[in-house]
């Protein structure tokens, strides 16, 4: 029935159908559709635009290269993309449901998250920047750099700034690499405190206070230091103790023992010394300072004091002077056993000389002589007011340089 611009059929409950013969179709070319209540299309249904308030039920809604299958958005044309985008400024926006990614996730410009579960890989380019906290469970991994403004905290060890500290009370700080791997330490490191490390491998080491090792290996130079001794690690080698330019090697405290042989190829200059055995001094050597000696000192060469005394006992020698240092005391010239206390060059006595037997070859003297026996290499005996010759039947002769007369009586 036709009333108006209105169709309508007359039989209670019958549709209304509009068709076409054959195979036309019904039109509608210039005016837009408006349905008020449901739209039901048991075939295909192709539209160029469709605006709709309420709910759009199809098996499979197609609009461009997008086919929409119960809860399903995919492309129709082969290996092209699926692009959601918002309008202007606006965002995809899901508010209420989760988000599941079972493949790859690529974000080719910022992103922002809130709470995010991944299972897998995220594989980042370009700079991440976070808001709030952040629960890992499992591995990160990083192949780029990662910045933090502020405090990060790793389980009991937190890093703040260029600090690495614990954050449990009293803990300790351990560095440990995994497996048969060291802890590596690529710049210079100062350390204000005790460091105890079971073992540590170093370029240089400066240490201003305490070192207390186990041992010490260094490597380069072939030196190891285990407990009290200092060896080397090479057979045979030596073991070189050097100072740096005009520097000395000194023992400021303790005193050194030697058990072996000391060879000093230098100049060698000491101060107290207790050597038990033999020294063989080869070349000059120069002594500043008292010097006492116990037990036998052999030289072998010349024996040189330069300007200075030289005591033994109570015998000192100065310069070409040879006395005694106790006061009073006698300087007594004996040789040992039968041998006899032998002048070879002339001997001036200034003083008064006694001795028991004095052998000369000639004898000048200026003052007195007092003597027991006299005895010349010429037969002649003086003894007490008596001259007498020592060889049988020789005649004895007395002479004067003034040409007086003397007299004597003859003893043969």
């Amino acid at each position: 029935m036709f009333d108006g611009n209105v169709i309508s059929t007359t039989t209670s409950n019958a549709d209304l159908e509009l068709r076409a013969s054959g195979t036309g179709e019904v039109l509608v070319p210039n005016q837009d559709v408006i349905i008020t209540n449901n739209f039901d299309v048991e075939g295909s249904s192709f539209t160029k635009d469709i605006n709709n308030s309420q709910t759009v039920t199809a098996v499979t809604l197609t609009t461009g290269d997008v086919d929409i299958t119960t809860n399903v958005i995919d492309t129709s044309t082969s290996n092209s993309n699926l692009e959601l985008r918002a309008n202007g400024t606006g965002i995809l926006y899901v508010p209420t449901d989760d988000v599941q990614i079972d493949n790859n996730l690529t974000v080719s410009s910022d992103t922002d998250l809130q709470s995010v579960v991944v299972t897998g890989t995220i594989t980042h380019t370009g700079d991440t920047t976070h808001t709030g906290s952040r629960t890992q469970t499992g591995d990160i991994t990083v192949n780029g750099e990662v910045t933090f403004d502020r405090r990060v905290d790793f389980e009991d060890v937190s890093i703040d700034g260029n600090v690495i500290t614990t954050n449990l009370s009293n803990s300790d700080l351990e560095l440990r690499a995994s497996g048969t791997g060291v802890v590596r330490i690529a710049n210079n490191t100062i350390v204000n405190n005790n460091l105890s490390a079971a073992n540590i491998d170093v370029g240089d080491i400066n240490i201003d206070n305490d070192l207390v090792l186990d041992e010490l290996v260094i490597t380069d130079s072939n030196i190891e230091i285990n407990e009290n001794y200092i060896t080397t690690a090479i057979s045979n080698s030596n073991l070189e103790l050097r100072a740096n330019g005009v520097g000395e090697v000194i023992v400021t405290s303790n005193d050194v023992t030697l058990e072996q042989n000391l060879t000093v190829n230098g100049d060698t200059d000491l101060e107290n010394t207790t050597v038990t055995g033999s020294i063989t001094q080869t070349g000059n050597r120069t002594q500043t300072g008292d010097y006492t000696q116990t037990g036998d000192f052999t030289v072998s060469g010349k024996f040189t004091i330069a300007d200075q005394p030289f005591e033994f006992e109570d015998i000192k020698i100065d310069g070409n002077v040879l006395e005694t240092t106790l006061s009073n005391s006698n300087l007594d010239i004996r040789a040992n056993g039968s041998g006899i206390v032998y002048i070879n060059d002339s001997a001036r006595v200034t003083k008064n000389v006694t001795a028991r037997n004095m052998s000369v070859t000639d004898i000048v003297i200026n003052d007195s002589v007092a003597l027991e026996n006299m005895v010349s290499s010429t037969d002649i005996d003086i003894f007490d007011n008596v001259i007498t010759t020592t060889n049988s039947n020789s005649d004895s002769r007395g002479y004067t340089t003034s040409l007086e007369q003397c007299t004597y009586a003859p003893t043969g």
